[in-house]
């Protein structure tokens, strides 16, 4: 029992696991804020990560200046704005924060000017006390050459204060389209007088590198590690995917000196770009996550594991230890270590997707001190960490943890499956000899052992086969699917949903709108568009280009619907008014424009012309109300705006997927429907049971499209795109889900299962009878248990002090204690002989007597009976005798296979347990149940004689409610004694007779 105990508390706490994290905690609102980028110059100052420009959401680059630190209370992140003049749009540049923790130089990179990061190497710089940008001073080496402008590429500060500036892609080369893009050099800049040095040296096969990273350890040497290198072009490296990062070059500053340096381990990380790269507390461990493995050129298979390089051994470390959820997989990722103890990494990106994410990594804490170890580096674990706060046991996310053992939730679940546990045993308890009786071992009486032993294993195995179906059952209404069915009603009119347009590289774009009746020309005037802020939020599309969209929303009033076409003849005949025709179309115009840029470096490319991105709401589920105006009436929840907004950062639309993207000159249609959604509420166990299920109303739109081809449009038409939108039909469509297996199909099968079972049980071994009384009757107590048994005694235990089936009818019948038991019969106290004897013989005589009297009167006859002779009242004896025993017989065989002697049994016991009844009662109650004259009898004589005579039972029913009982069911009860029938049995005459 106790294991029982123990599986069922596992059961209820695993119904409710522990929900997982992915990333570090953060708000809504920071996730807002945050943007998606990559390629961002990261930097750490004062415990505090830095990340300036990057490519944001494919646009080449950017001016935003952010911070982020970490509240050591609570573990919260504090995300702030860095202020900022002159700033330069920058991506793909090395930033390099000077000792005195105030200038900060940026290298290189793309810029909005194509002219400037094609030439020389760029250098800025921005001081933190002035809070402005500006041109940093540069002298050519040999007042002659200058580095040239490059992306992918390394700037790291040495030992000595100098800055060094490695490899890289080379844009100058990729501008022209001339030569190696694949840049080989080393320069060496100095902060203090702005002059560079060319410090390059031929190394077999060659320090040409892209992609890689550069960590300085305290010896003043420089770590160059990944990416792709020995290669003058990308296209050069072989095809190999799998290539080990089982190399690395060395720069010592102090002898201007390389070497290249074997990497040895039992797991050899793949060789990758865009690794992500810092030097752990210890100073000599360097920690490398995602990055993206080459594959001829192109980006292959954004990695999500974990690197780790011990520099003292030259040895990669294994990375099985490390805890948590990590990262997605990305490359270009922002990386720095924090309070000397946190890896954290932010952004990065796939090859169609930002992130604006954050997750940090808990390193071993390098100080001897014990008080100095965190929460999170416990047992000097790696983990991926929620929140800087959590212990590392919080992250295990079982029901068993390390160190605190149980969690709640397991806790929970053992107090609820012991509770459940005790109630089953105290029913066992208290129940055990019912429950053993009448569903275990019941034999019956006669048969022999080998059949109940059948009977017993049949119906083990038919108790295990619907065991089996329950539990079936139950996993079926856990985990049931949902179906969805369709309910459609015919109307004439239809609303129109929210329509937004957002117009990209387009010069001044304007919306008109009509419909086919004129009930509407202008779509400003009428109220109907309105402008976007893009400044606060803007939708990205795959294919856009870098400047901002320009964006309008139409919604029309409710009271604005479209006429049914098969409708509209006879609201002409009617009214001219409110029709406002099957369709609304909507011109688009401005300046269409084809700019030149270029892409992460390539050369200028001419995109391809303007758009126009058109997104459809269902009325009343408009997210852009609700975000950009305030909308409080739409039904959107804050974690459905959030959703829409990461969705829209990174063009997945999923959840608004009736998006369109139109060709500039091209005449579409789009066909919308407008319905309601019924989703079954996840939350309420209610819809499980299959009836008055919970639902949350959603508005939902289906649309399709049929877009035009990029044509010169009608030469007559100033507009650059036509769109035209009617509803795909006129009906009121309700999608409403439900529940396969609910539990009350379960309950329809296992009822359909059950009486299969009982009917095969009954085939194989017999009909067993069941008891009047029902669980309610078995289980009552107290009060409520006496009521039940003071039923029975008051309206049918005065009859006798025997019970049928209870009590035998004769003791001598059955003798034998053995046969008793045998039969659950229980002896009574035979009656006296005066009783049994003379009683019975006296009455015999009478009866006799009355009945000749009766005949020879009937026949005016006049016959005098004598007594009966011995013989007569000797044969009579023994057929009564006869009849009793055949009596007693009926009684076992009945109770032993047709009846269910419960109630007779409670009867019984509500007889003998009455102590309201004297002794002088009951043994009259014993007197009259052996000398009573049946009523049935009775009536039979009157009816022969055509003669009414009542039967004075007087002395049978001592108490008044017993000959109320009787009087209510018709018999005439009468409380004198004639001498006809002498002490108990009498006829008298009707009145009028």
């Amino acid at each position: 029992m106790l294991l029982l105990v123990w599986w069922w508390a596992i059961i209820i706490s695993t119904l409710f696991p522990t929900a997982v994290i992915a990333a570090y905690n953060m708000t809504n609102e920071q996730i807002n804020i945050l943007p998606g980028r990559s390629s961002g110059a990261t930097f750490v100052k004062d415990d505090k990560m830095y990340i300036y420009g990057g490519v944001v959401s494919r646009s080449v680059f950017s001016t935003q200046f952010t911070s982020i630190s970490i509240n050591e209370k609570d573990g919260s992140l504090i995300y702030e704005d860095v202020p900022q003049i002159n700033p330069i749009p920058m991506s793909f540049n090395q930033p390099v924060l000077l000792p005195d923790n105030n200038r900060l130089l940026m290298f290189g990179g793309i810029t909005d000017n194509a002219t400037l990061y094609t030439g020389k190497l760029l250098v800025y710089e921005y001081r933190f006390d002035q809070q402005s940008w500006k041109e940093a001073p540069a002298l050519p080496y040999n007042n002659a050459t200058f580095p040239v402008n490059r992306k992918e590429f390394t700037a790291t500060l040495g030992m000595d204060g100098k800055v060094y500036i490695a490899g890289g892609y080379n844009l100058v080369a990729a501008f022209n389209g001339a030569g190696s893009s694949v840049m080989g050099d080393l320069w060496s800049y100095d902060p203090e007088n702005g002059q560079f040095v060319d410090l390059s040296q031929p190394l077999e096969p060659g320090n040409y590198m892209i992609g890689h990273t550069a960590i300085a350890l305290p010896n003043n040497k420089l770590v160059f590690t990944m990416g792709t290198m020995g290669y003058r072009s990308r296209s050069a490296h072989p095809s190999n995917p799998t290539e080990q990062a089982n190399t690395s070059l060395i720069y010592d500053i102090t002898i201007n000196k390389w070497n290249k340096q074997e990497l040895k381990g039992d797991t050899i990380p793949w060789l990758r770009e865009g690794v992500s790269a810092i030097l752990g507390p210890d100073d000599s461990t360097i920690y490398f996550f995602g990055g993206v493995r080459d594959f001829a050129g192109y980006p292959y298979n954004p990695l999500a594991n974990l690197a780790i390089l011990d520099t003292n051994t030259w040895t990669w470390q294994s990375s099985d230890n490390v805890m948590g959820v990590q990262p997605t997989a990305r490359y270009e990722a922002n990386a720095v270590l924090l309070k000397e103890k946190y890896f954290v990494i932010a952004n990065g990106r796939t090859e169609t997707f930002w992130f604006n994410d954050l997750y940090i990594l808990s390193l071993p804490n390098n100080s001897s001190s014990l008080s100095a170890i965190t929460p999170a580096q416990e047992n000097n674990n790696l983990i991926w960490i929620e929140n800087i706060t959590e212990s590392l046991s919080d992250s295990n996310n079982g029901i068993l943890n390390d160190n605190t053992g149980l969690s709640s939730k397991a806790i929970a679940g053992i107090v609820v499956g012991i509770i459940i546990g005790l109630v089953l045993i105290f029913i066992l308890w208290k129940y055990w000899s019912v429950i053993f009786a009448y569903f275990i071992w019941n034999p019956r009486t006669g048969e022999p052992r080998w059949t109940e032993l059948s009977h017993l294993f049949s119906k083990l195995v038919l108790a295990a086969l619907f065991g089996a179906f329950i539990a079936f059952l139950i996993v079926q209404v856990i985990n049931s699917p949902i179906s969805t069915i369709t309910l459609t009603s015919p109307v004439t009119k239809v609303q129109v949903p929210d329509i937004r347009f957002c117009f990209d590289g387009w010069g001044k774009p304007s919306v008109g709108c009509q419909t086919d009746t004129g009930a509407i020309t202008d779509c400003y005037t009428s109220g109907y568009l309105r402008q976007l802020n893009m400044t606060k939020h803007r939708p990205f599309f795959i294919d856009s280009q870098p400047s901002p969209p320009t964006c309008y929303l139409f919604t029309a009033p409710d009271d604005f619907q479209l006429n049914d076409p098969k409708s509209r003849k006879l609201q002409q005949q009617t009214s001219n008014n409110n029709n406002n025709g099957q369709r609304i179309q909507f011109m688009f115009y401005g300046v269409a424009t084809k700019p030149d840029i270029a892409i992460h470096g390539n050369s200028t490319t001419t995109l391809t012309y303007s758009r126009v991105h058109v997104s459809l709401y269902p009325r009343g589920r408009n997210p852009n109300l609700a975000y950009y105006f305030d909308d409080t009436t739409q039904k959107m929840s804050e974690s459905d705006i959030q959703t829409w907004l990461d969705e829209e950062r990174n063009d997945l639309q999923t959840s608004s997927s009736n998006t369109y993207t139109l060709e500039l000159g091209a005449y579409s249609t789009i066909a919308y429907q407008l319905q309601e959604h019924l989703y079954l509420n996840n939350n309420n166990g209610w819809n499980s049971i299959g009836f008055a299920q919970d639902y949350n109303r959603v508005p939902e739109l289906s649309s399709s499209c049929r877009p035009g081809m990029a044509t010169q449009l009608r030469v007559e038409s100033f507009s650059k795109n036509i769109l035209d939108i009617y509803p795909s039909s006129y009906s009121n469509v309700v999608l409403k889900e439900q529940k396969i297996y609910t539990v009350l199909s379960a309950i329809g099968s296992a009822g359909g299962l059950l009486t299969l079972l009982f009917t095969l049980d009954t085939f194989l071994f017999g009909v067993r009878p069941n008891s009047p009384w029902g669980f309610v009757h078995r289980v009552s107590m107290g009060s409520a248990r006496e009521s039940l048994l003071s039923g029975l005694r008051n309206h049918f235990g005065f009859l006798s002090s025997t019970t049928p089936f209870i009590n035998p009818v004769r003791s001598e019948f059955l003798p034998d204690q053995k046969q008793r038991e045998t039969h659950s019969i229980i002896a009574t106290k035979e009656p006296s002989d005066n009783i049994s004897n003379t009683m019975i013989i006296k009455q015999q005589q009478q009866d006799e007597k009355v009945a000749v009297t009766i005949t020879d009167s009937n026949n005016n006859n006049n016959i005098n009976n004598d007594m009966l002779s011995q013989e007569e009242t000797r044969q009579l004896k023994q057929q009564l005798e006869e009849l009793q025993r055949r009596m007693q017989l009926m009684e076992l065989m009945l109770k032993s296979y047709y009846i269910n002697d419960e109630l007779f049994f409670n009867l019984n016991s509500a007889v003998n347990n009455d102590n309201n009844n004297s002794t002088a009662i009951d043994q009259q109650t014993t007197n009259n149940s052996a000398n009573r004259f049946s009523y049935k009898q009775q009536q039979q004589w009157n009816n022969k004689n055509n003669k009414n005579y009542n039967i004075d039972n007087s002395a049978f029913f001592t108490d008044e409610q017993s000959m109320k009982t009787l009087e209510s069911s018709g018999i005439q009860l009468h409380n004198r004694y004639p001498s006809a029938m002498e002490e108990h049995f009498h006829l008298v005459d009707k009145p009028g007779q």
